[in-house]
């Protein structure tokens, strides 16, 4: 099922039962930097935040993020604390960890049914997950040996798997006719470009060859298997370059960022990443805070029924309706 979305002020939009995508310009983010431009340099989160870690409940107790654009002093707080120190304040709202609900966090809900160890036997079963899935949004964030799971079961996948490669991709190819070969883009230079979850062909890659008349000055490619992607000696970019242009490689997860980097990019692209990262809070923070005024955000990502199956590779897991209400935000 395809159908076009108008409620988002620019570029092309399209959802999808399983997936939603989006190739707009940020227009609407532009005031809101403006307005925090004078505010100081944006401080940097506890570490625990924005790096994999097994303190899953402290990320739900201290954690913040969108607060570049969004106070969370003004829009999150409980008496004295941030979410009633139960739940993350994203983008100005409360995220609340399972076990607690209501606007602040306040309210104690039902416990969540307990994980189970999951195994590439029996990959996908309804209870892998339980322990990290809030019934209002699903599952945001993973403590670091679950991740360390889905990454080991991947990387398993793709060596037996013979159904992706350079000329294909990560189902690349679909990519580019889902956003219908790219043409909402500008023709020209389109300056600085940074990927987040690039994989070792890059989406950017399909990108540029979908559309000729467009090119880059610079890429910059994150992702925390890429040395192990030029080890492999597969990677696309294992010279240095990627279409020509000059790349930036730095092998570290999408959350993990340094926020020296805020503001620097002309077009962040990110595209199938969310569900393979450990806190789906702290990357749509840094696509955001990457971005420049009026850049281009160029975005896809799978969502899921949160009545389906968990699966080992996956774990992260996100409903339309978040996303709806996250790109309907900034």
């Amino acid at each position: 099922m395809l159908k076009p979305r108008h409620h988002l002020d620019a570029g092309l939009v399209a959802i999808r039962m399983e997936c939603s995508g989006a190739l707009r310009a940020r227009s609407s983010f532009a005031v809101i930097a403006s307005l925090f431009a004078t505010a100081g340099a944006h401080p940097a989160p506890p570490t625990l935040c924005i790096e994999r870690t097994e303190e899953y409940d402290s990320v739900f107790s201290t954690c913040s993020y969108g607060t570049l654009a969004f106070n969370p002093n003004r829009q999150c707080m409980n008496a004295t604390s941030n979410c009633s120190a139960r739940g993350v304040c994203f983008f100005g709202k409360c995220f609340c960890k399972p076990g607690s609900r209501g606007d602040f966090c306040q309210l104690t809900a039902p416990p969540p049914l307990p994980c189970r160890e999951p195994t590439r036997a029996a990959s996908y079963r309804r209870r892998f997950d339980s322990c990290f899935r809030h019934p209002d949004y699903g599952s945001a964030v993973i403590p670091k040996a679950r991740w360390e799971k889905a990454q080991e079961a991947e990387a398993l996948l793709w060596k037996e798997s013979r159904s992706s490669d350079a000329q294909s991709g990560d189902r690349a190819l679909g990519h580019v006719q889902f956003f219908g070969r790219y043409a909402a883009l500008p023709v020209g230079n389109l300056g600085r470009i940074v990927e987040l979850g690039s994989g070792q062909w890059t989406q950017t890659h399909f990108m540029l060859n979908a559309r000729p008349d467009i090119n880059a000055t610079s890429i910059t490619l994150v992702d925390p298997g890429i040395n192990g992607y030029l080890r492999s000696g597969n990677a696309l970019y294992k010279n240095g370059f990627l279409n020509g242009v000059p790349v930036d490689l730095h092998s570290i997860g999408a959350e993990e960022v340094p926020y020296s980097e805020n503001e620097t990019f002309d077009v962040v692209v990110m595209i199938n990443c969310i569900e393979h990262t450990f806190n789906a809070f702290a990357t749509l923070e840094t696509a955001y805070r990457l971005l420049r005024p009026r850049g281009l955000f160029i975005f896809q990502e799978r969502a899921v029924r949160l009545s389906e199956n968990d699966q080992i590779y996956h774990p992260v897991r996100l409903p339309l309706h978040f996303y709806d209400w996250w790109l309907g935000l900034v």
